[in-house]
């Protein structure tokens, strides 16, 4: 999601594609139906930087961003990877 939003997408599509990357396979319909209402409830691209942002300009806090994406996606992919290893989750 991290990245999809610093490639500029708005923060609604980066939820929308990293949750069909990941959970959307392991939900049922009532599942899917929940998480889309939460995604709707997404705010606006500037409200979410402005909300994370600590007082910085809102370019600076996309260069932070951009700065942690390589770090969060080397976690998540180890964490995917322990889950393939331990059978909880298919490649």
């Amino acid at each position: 999601m991290l990245a999809e939003f610093v490639r500029g997408q708005p923060l609604k599509d980066s939820v929308a594609i990293a949750y069909g990357r990941t959970l959307k396979r392991h939900h049922n319909v009532f599942m899917r139906c929940t998480f889309a209402v939460a995604m709707n409830a997404a705010p606006s691209r500037s409200d979410f930087l402005r909300r994370i942002s600590a007082g910085m300009s809102e370019e600076r806090a996309m260069k932070v961003l951009a700065q942690l994406t390589p770090e969060m996606s080397r976690l998540t992919r180890n964490v995917h990877l322990y889950l393939v290893q331990t059978g909880v989750e298919a490649r």
